[in-house]
């Protein structure tokens, strides 16, 4: 709001004194710029000049027919005889005053708002109905009657090279974020996959672990009955020694086979081969438990 207004009232101090140098007017009087919702006048004679570029705007003359005649120094009536020569005549006059006051007006306006254009004067006579437009309105009274400054202002951009750069930027965030989620979710693969390897893992140690404990368990729960029958076999090679001594000192003719028995039995480590059974059975049973 505090732009519009400011350049509304650049555009009203140099439209009094434009005509009040060209004109000879005496007595301009101005009043303070008012925001008005859109361009609201009565007049029916209306000199425009667009501004495009970063923003989009207009600088609006309107007054009378009668009155600008009458600035212009035509006295005489306007009636359907003259009408058409006085509309051209006016209308030339008021297009090269607007050129004039929007030429001042834009080195101000171009301090905020870079690379404006400016479009040809347009004229219109009757009234005209404007859409709804930021506008500041200001009134001049001349001694031949009031004329309005409407000064238009649009922040909509319009510079390509602005809007491309807008859009670059957005497009530049997006991608950013786009590969930000496309990262998050490349490390929610990879932990996905990393969990699925170690369940797999858990799954082969598991059924490795059952393949080694059957055989390991089948072992264990046989030493017990490997020791027993360590035992009978270590009880009965007893009673074949004290049988071998009976038979030894009643039959002289059996000494040579007993000696060989006795012979074969200490080769073998007959002796040696029960006691590490049974060593080893004790062992691997108290390990066990």
């Amino acid at each position: 709001m505090k732009q519009l207004l400011e350049n509304a009232l650049q555009f009203q101090t140099t439209a009094s004194r434009v005509l009040e140098e060209m004109f000879g007017l005496q007595r301009v009087e101005t009043a303070e710029p008012v925001e008005t919702p859109s361009v609201i006048t009565d007049k029916t004679f209306i000199i425009s000049i667009y501004y495009t570029g970063t923003v989009y705007g207009e600088y609006q003359l309107a007054l009378d027919e009668v009155t600008a005649a009458q600035i212009l120094g035509m006295s005489e009536p306007i009636d359907d005889s003259n009408r058409d020569s006085v509309r051209e005549q006016i209308s030339d006059a008021f297009s090269e005053i607007l050129n004039m006051i929007v030429g001042e007006c834009l080195v101000q306006l171009q301090t905020t708002y870079a690379k404006l254009t400016l479009t040809p004067p347009r004229v219109f006579f009757g009234k005209i109905r404007y859409p709804k437009f930021r506008t500041a309105k200001s009134v001049l009274t001349t001694p031949f009657g009031t004329v309005e400054c409407h000064f238009c202002l649009d922040l909509m951009r319009l510079d390509l090279a602005t809007s491309y750069n807008d859009a670059l930027n957005s497009l530049l965030e997006v991608n950013s974020k786009l590969k930000q989620a496309n990262q998050h979710l490349a490390e929610q693969q990879a932990q996905l996959v990393h969990s699925e390897k170690m369940a797999s893992v858990g799954m082969l140690a598991s059924g490795i672990a059952h393949e080694i404990n059957n055989p390991l368990f089948f072992v264990e729960s046989n030493l017990t009955t490997l020791t027993d029958y360590v035992g009978i076999i270590d009880s009965m090679i007893e009673l074949y020694r004290t049988m071998y001594a009976t038979l030894e000192s009643k039959s002289p003719q059996l000494a040579e086979t007993i000696v060989e028995i006795r012979s074969q039995s200490e080769e073998q480590e007959i002796e040696f081969v029960l006691e590490d059974i049974a060593r080893k059975a004790k062992n691997r049973k108290s390990s066990s438990s």
